[in-house]
């Protein structure tokens, strides 16, 4: 069947999704009282991801949640739509931000802040399956005790991200 679109893994993107983008933006906030930093380094044969999360707001537990995902990677693609003129399948085509490997629990690690804050580093080998490690990225993102997505943060490999204001 069609892919589908979930939002918070639980609300479904009403399709077509490309036009119903206002869709996704009024769920989106201009400021959150939780951030996440992300600090990566590539090993001889491993890789150590640091998450770094800060509050302005007293959480007694949230749920961290860290994938490694990978862009640029070219495959035929089975094709539902008329996207892409209708063509099936897609010959050759692009796909990013393909989850290769989740560093934490899928439902994410229970994070207990001490003072706001909550710092981890996960130490994993090499994952065999990735292609090509200058295309990797860390995505990381906080879940409130009901799933719901707080705040997220994305850095490519070797990337030191700060927290945003």
């Amino acid at each position: 069947t069609y892919p589908t679109g979930k939002i918070n893994r639980t609300t479904i993107w009403p399709y077509p999704e490309s036009s119903n983008t206002q869709f996704v933006l009024n769920l989106i906030k201009n400021k959150a009282d939780i951030g996440l930093a992300l600090d990566s380094k590539k090993l001889t044969n491993s890789l150590e991801v640091t998450v770094s999360v800060a509050s302005t707001r007293n959480y007694n537990q949230y749920n961290l949640v860290v994938y490694l995902v990978e862009d640029k990677l070219y495959h035929d693609q089975t094709n539902y739509t008329p996207y892409y003129n209708g063509s099936d399948p897609i010959v050759g085509f692009e796909h990013n931000n393909v989850l290769r490997t989740v560093l934490t629990d899928i439902f994410g690690d229970k994070a207990y802040p001490e003072d706001n804050e909550f710092n981890k580093t996960y130490a994993i080998g090499t994952p065999s399956n990735i292609s090509n490690m200058d295309n990797v990225k860390i995505v990381a993102f906080v879940l409130d005790i009901n799933g719901s997505v707080l705040n997220a943060q994305v850095a490519k490999l070797g990337e030191k991200k700060d927290f945003e204001n």
